[in-house]
């Protein structure tokens, strides 16, 4: 840069000083307005500085702030995740409490296992009751199932068995251990399947079954938490369906033995009852009903005729024609069958089945004369097995006949004395699945529920 303090002196006072002078008054604005340059550089260098300090703090806060939106983040999708945890074993808990069918009970945990874990499969398997060693196949979910080994299971020659043996949570990993079966390897080579984890299913420090789920990757410990805390809800409903299911056995043995004392008297009509009932829930399962259902009308099957307890042996033993006095003796049975049963805490469908099943859809049944649609279809299910037993069975007043026999006989009466749905229903069984008919009509075991 050129010297903006050197000035020109004249001394003269010609045009030649006007010049100097407005040289100089020039040079003096140039210098000034150096100087003011100089100075808002430096101003704004430092300024600068200053800003790059600044930024400096800013990056250093924004680095801060990042990891704490991260921790944010991660504390919400942790949060996220520990509330659907919770509302997926609240669902499961809803589940496990409204219904003491095990089965059932245990399939829909499988289901929503696999939904909320991601698992390639989910198995339960409980201990056989006779057999401590015994791990017995429940519920499966899963790929692949046709694969998957669903026999019994010794749990001295499974990994299974560890987790038995250990009552704590056991981790099958394919990359350090032999799988236990084919089905494992073929989901490690086609779904990168990682593990299997183990989780016994415990009462009261007892483990009475294994809930298994194969993993794409090793679980973490809010994910085992989670599998435990579900067991542990799984264990108290198995055991109260358990429970359930012997008090049910216990109370059905006693209703049988109510009827026993009942065909002790009738000679003719030794397991009639029993019969019945079976008639009365295979077709309650054919007509779609649910299990609650069929196991009642099994109970109102097997006490419909209870009420004879009350009638005379030399009526119900009558070979001959009885006489109308006699038949409205016999038609009292019914009641009186209400009544007995009424003193033993039945529920009302039961009790209906069992007053009506006399009822006939024209009304010209006992005891109410009721008709058609005013009928419990309870009851008209009992009437139609009834009757088919009683033309099928030995009489005091005549001799069996044959199942087809019995069959257009309840077809004749169709919409007159039977239900038209039951009557179909009843017909269309024994042309498709006669052999379920003939198991019962020769007293041998069979089960609806």
């Amino acid at each position: 840069a050129g010297n903006l303090d050197n000035r020109i002196t004249i001394n003269s006072n010609d045009e030649i000083r006007e010049v100097a002078d407005a040289f100089n008054e020039m040079a003096d604005n140039l210098n000034k307005t150096y100087t003011d340059l100089v100075k808002r550089t430096e101003e704004l260098y430092s300024n600068n500085k200053e800003l790059h300090n600044i930024n400096i703090e800013l990056e250093a806060s924004y680095g801060q702030l990042g990891a704490t939106v991260t921790q944010l983040n991660e504390s919400d999708a942790q949060l996220r995740r520990k509330n659907s945890e919770l509302k997926t074993l609240n669902r499961i808990s809803n589940t496990l409490a409204s219904t003491m069918d095990l089965n059932n009970m245990l399939t829909i945990v499988v289901d929503q296992v696999t939904e909320i874990t991601e698992a390639l499969t989910c198995t339960i398997r409980l201990i056989n009751d006779k057999n401590p060693y015994r791990l017995e196949l429940k519920a499966f979910k899963g790929v692949n199932t046709e694969m998957y080994n669903r026999s019994t299971i010794d749990i001295r020659e499974d990994a299974i068995g560890k987790a038995v043996e250990k009552g704590s949570t056991y981790i099958l990993d394919f990359d350090n251990e032999k799988y236990p079966h084919s089905y494992f390897e073929r989901l490690n080579k086609e779904y990168n399947a990682k593990c299997i984890v183990f989780t016994p299913i415990m009462v009261k420090s007892k483990v009475i079954g294994v809930l298994s789920i194969a993993l794409k990757q090793i679980p973490n410990d809010e994910l085992i938490e989670f599998i435990d805390s579900l067991t542990n809800s799984i264990a108290i409903s198995a055991d109260n369906a358990k429970a359930y299911e012997t008090l049910k056995k216990s109370y059905l043995n006693t209703v049988k033995s109510l009827v026993s004392v009942v065909e002790a008297k009738d000679e003719y009509t030794e397991s009639h009852s029993i019969r019945v009932a079976k008639y009365a829930s295979f077709l309650a399962s054919e007509l779609k009903y649910p299990k609650s259902f069929v196991e009642d009308i099994w109970v109102a099957g097997v006490l419909h005729d209870i009420g004879k307890i009350g009638i005379s042996d030399s009526i119900l033993n009558k070979t001959g024609t009885l006489t109308k006095e006699e038949y409205d003796i016999i038609k009292q049975h019914p009641d009186i069958a209400y009544k007995i049963a009424s003193k033993i805490g039945l529920g009302e469908n039961i009790l209906k089945a069992i007053k009506h099943h006399h009822e006939r859809c024209d009304g010209r049944g006992y005891p109410d004369m009721i008709k058609g649609d005013e009928i419990p279809i309870m009851a008209s299910i009992i009437s139609v097995a009834d009757a088919f037993d009683a033309i099928t069975s030995n009489r005091p007043y005549r001799k069996s006949r044959s199942m087809k026999q019995g069959i257009d006989e309840i077809v004749l009466h169709r919409g007159t004395q039977f239900n038209l749905i039951v009557v179909d229903t009843m017909e269309k069984a024994f042309r498709t699945k006669q052999d379920i008919l003939k198991k019962i009509y020769n007293n041998e075991e069979i089960e609806f529920f």
